[in-house]
Formats: C-alpha cells, sequence, structure tokens
C-alpha cells in the first residue's frame, strides 16, 4: 500500500490480518456480562489515573496523527497560520465557539481550514488557525471580517507537517488546556480539505503490470488519475480506476 498527498508520497508497512485484539475486547465484555467482581475491578482499572492519561496520549497521538495527514494533502504555497483573539476576556467556551462559527461558516464560508481553540494567559479563549489555498486579498477579508477583537497572520514557510503539528497540539494536555479536561472539543476543520489517499495493492499491480515493472512507485504521479475510493474516516482508499490506464 502507498501513501499519497500532494506533499508526500511513501510506502505503508502492511501487516495480515489479525483479530488477536478484538479477540481479547470479546473476552472482556463476555466476562464482564457474566462476573459481576470482574466487571467491578475492570470498571475501576479504567477509571485509574493511570489509565486515564494512557487514554489521552493515544488520543493526542491519533490527533497529532490527523493533523500531519490534513497538512500533508493540503499545504501549499498559499497557506497562512492565522491567530484569532477576542477584545473582551471572553471564557465561555459556548459563546466563543458560536461566534467563531458565525464567523467561519457564514461570514467565510468556503474557506479551508483547521483550528485549535484554548485559553490564553489572562483566561480567554482564542483559535489558532491554518488556513488553505487562500489569496492575500481574501486572506485580508477575512481578518476584516474578525470584529470581535484582534487578528495576526503568517505566511508558512516551514513545511514540516510533523513539526507544524507538534506546535499546534503542545497545549492538548489537560493540564495545560482547561478545555480538553473539561471534555470540549477542540480541534475541528472544514470539510472541504483534501484526505490523504491509500493506493491499494490490486491498483500498484495495474500500474506495475502498464509500465512493465519499470517506474519508480514513489516517483510515479498518482494524482492524474481519477479514482474509485472508499472513504476510510481520515484518509480515502482507492480500489480501482474510474478508467482504465
Amino acid at each position: 500500500m502507498i501513501y499519497v498527498t500532494k506533499n508526500k508520497v511513501k510506502w505503508l508497512k502492511t501487516y495480515p490480518n489479525n483479530n488477536y485484539g478484538i479477540e481479547i475486547l470479546k473476552g472482556i465484555r463476555w466476562t464482564c456480562e457474566h462476573n459481576p467482581d470482574f466487571k467491578k475491578e475492570y470498571e475501576k482499572t479504567l477509571q485509574s489515573e493511570k489509565a486515564k492519561k494512557e487514554r489521552s496520549e493515544r488520543s493526542l497521538r491519533r490527533t497529532r496523527k490527523n493533523i500531519q495527514d490534513i497538512l500533508n494533502a493540503n499545504l501549499d504555497d498559499r497557506s497562512y497560520f492565522l491567530t484569532l483573539t477576542f477584545a473582551d476576556n471572553l471564557q465561555d467556551y459556548k459563546k466563543a465557539n458560536e461566534k467563531f462559527k458565525y464567523f467561519i461558516s457564514i461570514k467565510n464560508k468556503g474557506v479551508k481550514y483547521l483550528s485549535i481553540k484554548e485559553h490564553q494567559k489572562r483566561g480567554a479563549i482564542h483559535y489558532h488557525l491554518i488556513v488553505f489555498d487562500i489569496a492575500e486579498k481574501d486572506l485580508k477579508s477575512l481578518k476584516a471580517s474578525w470584529t470581535y477583537g484582534f487578528t495576526h497572520s503568517k505566511k508558512i514557510t516551514n513545511k514540516y507537517p510533523y513539526s507544524i503539528a507538534n506546535y499546534l497540539t503542545k497545549y492538548f494536555d489537560k493540564e495545560k488546556n482547561q478545555m480538553v479536561s473539561s471534555g470540549f472539543r477542540v480541534f475541528t476543520k472544514s470539510t472541504n480539505l483534501k484526505r490523504p489517499l491509500k493506493i491499494s495493492d490490486g491498483v500498484i499491480k495495474q500500474v506495475l503490470l502498464k509500465y512493465k515493472y519499470d517506474v519508480d512507485l514513489e516517483k510515479y504521479d498518482w494524482l492524474q488519475h481519477d479514482y474509485i475510493i472508499k472513504n476510510k474516516g481520515t484518509y480515502d482508499l482507492v480500489i480501482d480506476f474510474v478508467k482504465p490506464i
């Protein structure tokens, strides 16, 4: 399988189907249903601080990987960091979110973005965004439409998704972000962003046969084709070509 975005192409390690983990979970569920004492101890384990920390760390890794994938698929020469702050010391999540939704979904419908919410030192909520594929004049209009406070923007010149994702998620720790500890959603994105493609082995084989195996698959222009795809949540799985190559 090959991972493909506009900024990155790489081979992915594949493993044979292994249902070992699923069978363990099934066993735990069955035991919980039939053994009240086991269920009580198991639920106590899930509520332990160690278990909560492990779940939080897994969630952070998934979010960071998701952001890296979005950046790989969408970063271009018209991408910018954008910070939005409130003039008032607005600390109410729901009120802040209502204003942000009106700004991003009504005033600027169609803008491509991802956003992270966090608290400033004074306690006010503010937003870190990356906006993609936007002209300078449209960026100026976007900033002018934030009428609740202040904006700051910077063109992205360092196109390293790993470091950018780390920067954006550095405040996802519960001790650093009150919204995370309260269970609020702090990472959002627009629905019009491109997603990574994962090229199935069957499609790879068709390309190899066409070029009689004389082709560098990591330099091949995978984005030139139209594909039949399956939506897999955070990526699109390519299962065939729309037209034979």
